[in-house]
């Protein structure tokens, strides 16, 4: 299906790019590293594709399964092989499980036993770590050795010919109850589990294919366009971004490993058109870059994706106004839901502080605990009904999670009179102060307010804060402040008595953070979206007297 349409759109509707109307097969792929870049054009990439499937069928990777689809762990880095594979198994209706590079052995090891996938790839650098774990759950090299002209990782096959995992048919069970045309499964990834253990949810290849020429439409793209994946490949934003450009026929530029170098380079270079980057990697780009970012002459859209940036940093780039500038707000679960174009909001009303109106053919509602819809500007969880949803979770009862097809995405919110919908935080992160609600954003923006006002004690936009709850013998739950200064070099001198007494004049009792902590290191996703239920462990393992008496800790008691 998926693969069909790429095809299908490069034979029918080729780009318009000079190399092409000259009869010239244009440079469709990059992958640049700090070392090197190498190219290939759509035709090599193809071929490349028809090459490995041939190798995958001789060595009997795939056994003639009705009831089964075959099942593929990677483990993969953003390399050629990664790509190659995602394709394979679009072309052969196999289905895919992304796994970070990084996973742990512990995390592997149980993926491989609940699931039992068909093939397993991994890098040859992890080779000593995973040979002995593979060969213990029955998974063994094709005897065949012809791969390796192909692909640089490692290919296991499993050597018994049980079926592949029995969650195959919850797949088959949501594919059925779908009222969207899902296509045949072709995804299982897991959420990003800031908040709770990830999910493990199915996206089919009719959903990746919308959720492509939607965003293509979203952001006003053309065939003209040049992309940068500047996010792993096993995240479903990198990969909308490559099928993108798989099905409008742009140059993609796939980076290995996110730097800040790396990326300046690469746009550079390939006069990238398009970028997609997660919040943090742009306020990374701010601090470190001496505003390189606004002079990459071919920039034309740059996207915002993840998690919502700060004002102060929304206002530094569309003050330059060099590029248009988008906000977008979604979830693994829906794609992109909502999207602003900052340039045309800044300081025109209230809205600039949104994350913009639903896309096309999105309904968003928000809904009480008790799941009626609130009235405008109240806050409550924000529910999606959107064509680019996914078929759903595996191994949990879906209906905790939609319901009449609007997705429950655990985020609050409200919108107001005009359609614009106000991002609040995470239903999780609700602090609950002796039986009152207390808003993460709220306190955190107010912090804010006071530490940009006192720039004398080495504050700027580049640092973190985070309010988390902080267990108490009264009441609970308290209020505790998480600073994240930009680097370990940085002095903090905050005066938290004043902090504590400006804060009060601006919150209630209850609001007021009675903890505050000083860290050069907090947990965070691959994406850098901050794990505010790992964070709100880990303060409390340290050691608050030795944090005290290097400054790093204070209690406001009262």
């Amino acid at each position: 299906m998926l693969y069909t349409q790429i095809l299908h759109n490069r034979t029918k509707h080729p780009t318009q790019r000079e190399s092409e109307k000259n009869g010239t097969d244009a440079f469709f792929l990059t992958i640049s590293n700090s070392q090197q870049s190498v190219r290939y054009t759509f035709t090599e990439l193809m071929q490349l594709v028809d090459d490995l499937e041939r190798y995958v069928l001789a060595n009997n990777f795939a056994v003639p399964d009705s009831k089964h689809p075959r099942v593929v762990v990677t483990a993969l880095s953003n390399n050629l092989d990664f790509v190659l594979i995602l394709l394979l198994c679009a072309k052969l209706e196999w289905l895919v499980m992304p796994l970070s590079p990084e996973v742990s052995e512990e995390n592997f090891c149980e993926t491989l036993r609940s699931y039992r996938p068909d093939m397993v790839i991994y890098s040859n650098a992890d080779a000593r770590n995973k040979e002995n774990t593979l060969q213990n759950l029955g998974y063994v090299r094709p005897k065949n050795e012809g791969c390796c002209n192909l692909l640089s990782s490692i290919l296991c096959k499993k050597a018994d010919k049980q079926p592949a995992f029995t969650a195959i048919d919850n797949i088959q069970a949501l594919l059925d109850k779908s009222n969207h045309n899902s296509g045949p499964p072709y995804i299982l990834t897991t959420t990003s589990g800031t908040t709770s253990a990830p999910k493990w949810m199915c996206l089919g290849q009719g959903t990746k294919l919308k959720r492509a020429e939607s965003f293509f439409s979203t952001f006003e793209l053309d065939a003209n366009d040049r992309f940068i994946i500047a996010t792993p490949l096993y995240h479903s934003l990198a990969q909308r971004i490559l099928f993108t450009s798989l099905l409008y026929g742009e140059h993609c530029v796939l980076l290995e490993r996110f730097s800040d170098y790396l990326f300046l380079q690469s746009a550079l270079d390939y006069k990238v058109t398009v970028a997609v980057l997660v919040s943090t990697q742009i306020k990374n780009l701010l601090a470190d870059s001496d505003e390189r970012l606004f002079n990459l002459g071919a920039l034309k859209k740059l996207i915002s994706s993840s998690a919502k940036l700060d004002n102060d940093t929304r206002v530094n780039i569309v003050a330059k106004k060099n590029f248009e500038f988008y906000e977008c707000y979604g979830a693994s679960e829906v794609a992109v839901a909502t999207s602003l174009k900052l340039n045309e909001h800044m300081l025109l009303d209230n809205s600039f502080n949104s994350v913009g109106k639903p896309i096309s053919q999105v309904d968003i509602h928000i809904l009480d605990d008790s799941g009626t819809t609130v009235d405008v500007n109240q806050v409550g969880e924000i529910c999606i009904k959107s064509p680019l949803a996914f078929m759903g979770y595996i191994e949990f009862n879906n209906t905790d999670f939609i319901s009449k097809s609007y997705v429950h995405t655990g985020d609050l919110g409200y919108c107001d009179e005009n359609g614009y919908l106000y991002f609040v935080g995470r239903k999780k992160e609700r602090i609950n102060v002796g039986g009152t609600k207390v808003y993460p954003e709220f306190v955190e923006n107010l912090a804010k307010e006071y530490l940009a006002a006192n720039k004398d004690i080495g504050w700027n936009e580049n640092y973190n804060l985070y309010a988390i709850p902080f267990p108490d013998d009264r009441l609970g739950e308290v209020v505790a402040l998480v600073i994240e200064p930009p680097s370990l070099n940085v002095e903090v001198t905050i005066n938290f008595y004043d902090f504590c007494l400006f804060l009060l004049d601006k919150c209630e009792n209850y609001q007021l953070p009675r903890h505050f902590f000083v860290l050069n290191e907090v947990p965070k996703t691959e994406l850098g979206k901050i794990r505010r239920v790992k964070l709100a462990e880990y303060v409390t393992t340290y050691d608050r007297d030795y944090l005290e008496k290097i400054g790093r800790y204070f209690c406001f008691n009262y």
